[in-house]
């Protein structure tokens, strides 16, 4: 006799989990939506002499002087790195009181990542008008209710209707100051500084938000500083949105490998946003510190119809200028591409409209 499969994610009350916000389309077909969900297992544990060395490479490679070292601080925005993984659990989902248990369980990093299927009947039960407008519902871990102390834990799941239009925006640099330019800047204000926001990024954004805009942040930085930079979003009032960040470990930088890891895998993301949305326009947003525009100008030039603009802000240490800014015009030739150096310069959501 089969033995039944359990109703509650494999979560000891010991260990901790994280559910990353979660992005919901209407699948081509018309009949269900499919949901990307993500998050991860993981234990808090006393630390190794490998990791206690990594810590005190990380601090030798940002050489931070101490008056300005925030130890509480780096060793918060470290936790995601430090924290043990917990590979091999069962993850069930909770939306609404439908139960969906996951094909596979977590990875070796504790991290897990399926897509799960939602009929239209469910959806419209909880969100009865998510096909015509962008909507955020609540998606949980189902857990053992006998394991009496154990807090809930959920995160949004955004619904996001067939039409409409999007901003894909960067992090780093477009809407948080981080100087990706410098090494041991970019480490510093990565792990010992409390982020700061680029003027104005956040007041535009909130406009076109309230206008109808829905954001995907799409980013090299790290899910284990997903807490922080949530905190981040808050603090600052920027729109909430769908994220999409890299995984990597701590050695990877020792390593010297963190810029290498940046620049993998975005152009992957955003092409398979544009593709489960055909019917969206989307406003891209990034900076000239890295590579934003080279990935957006080809981008661009495959899904010419769906992008109304392309708008970079100029970074000094590497601005968009010369014969890069000639070869980004190049590939892009059919798209709107645009420099600006303050939020103020960027144009409103019915300027954008007017352009699709």
């Amino acid at each position: 006799m089969a033995i039944a499969a359990s109703p509650y994610s494999d979560l000891d009350p010991t260990h901790r989990a994280t559910l990353y916000p979660m992005l919901g389309y209407v699948h081509r077909d018309g009949d269900h939506w499919r949901v990307l969900a993500q998050g991860r297992f993981y234990r808090h544990t006393p630390l190794t002499l490998s990791k206690r060395l990594l810590i005190r490479g990380l601090r030798r490679v940002m050489n931070v002087p101490h008056e300005q070292f925030h130890e509480e601080l780096f060793h918060r925005r470290l936790e995601g790195f430090l924290a043990a993984a917990e590979p091999g659990r069962r993850v069930v989902l909770k939306v609404g009181d439908e139960l969906i248990p996951l094909k596979k369980k977590t990875r070796g990093s504790g991290l897990f990542q399926s897509t799960i299927e939602l009929s239209h009947r469910s959806i419209q039960s909880l969100a009865p008008a998510a096909m015509e407008r962008d909507t955020r519902i609540d998606i949980g871990l189902s857990l053992d209710p006998s394991h009496k102390h154990q807090a809930a834990i959920s995160s949004p799941l955004y619904l996001v209707a067939p039409r409409g239009i999007s901003v894909i925006s960067d992090i780093d640099d477009t809407i948080k100051n981080t100087n990706v330019t410098q090494k041991r800047a970019m480490l510093a204000n990565t792990f010992v500084y409390p982020f700061q926001a680029i003027e104005g990024m956040a007041e535009v954004y909130r406009q076109w938000g309230a206008d109808g805009a829905f954001f995907h942040y799409v980013s090299s930085s790290p899910w284990q500083i997903f807490d922080s930079l949530d905190h981040f979003f808050e603090q600052h009032e920027f729109p909430e949105g769908s994220m999409h960040l890299r995984w990597f470990r701590l050695r990877d930088e020792i390593l010297r490998k963190w810029q290498l890891l940046r620049r993998r895998g975005k152009y992957a993301i955003i092409a398979n946003l544009m593709k489960r949305y055909p019917q969206r326009q989307f406003v891209l947003i990034g900076d000239s510190g890295e590579r934003d525009p080279e990935i957006y100008a080809k981008i661009a030039k495959r899904f010419t119809n769906q992008i109304p603009l392309v708008a970079i802000r100029q970074v000094a240490d590497k601005p968009l200028d010369g014969k890069r800014w000639r070869k980004v015009l190049q590939t892009s030739r059919h798209t709107p591409y645009i420099t600006f150096e303050h939020a103020h310069q960027l144009p409103n959501l019915t300027a954008l409209r007017s352009m699709t």
